[in-house]
């Protein structure tokens, strides 16, 4: 990306084949066009890319149920994580629970 960025497109292809020379995988170049920098290829503003994540139902949902299952496996792991030791109903059991957690 940097070699594209400084417009170095010859640079680019040739760090690409000698790293799939050494992966021992052929790739064929010959039909691909490295653009040199970004104002060849449509990039989209903050505000359009803004505008087309709210446009997308499955984006927003995908991106709510992600947020809400990251929010309850940290509450569930937090949760049982400091809350073993009330478990038990010895103080001894409570050890174990809590070297069993760890």
């Amino acid at each position: 990306r940097h070699l594209l960025s400084v417009g170095n497109a010859e640079g680019a292809r040739k760090v690409i084949e000698d790293l799939s020379r050494f992966a021992r995988k052929k790739i064929n170049l010959s039909n691909v066009e490295l653009h040199e920098n970004a104002s060849e290829i449509d990039v989209l503003t903050f505000k359009e890319r803004f505008v087309s994540f709210w446009n997308e139902g499955a984006m927003i949902i995908e991106t709510f149920v992600m947020v809400y299952g990251y929010v309850t496996v940290s509450i569930l792991y937090f949760g049982l994580n400091y809350g073993w030791s009330s478990f038990g109903d010895t103080p001894y059991i409570n050890y174990l629970y809590v070297c069993e957690s760890r």
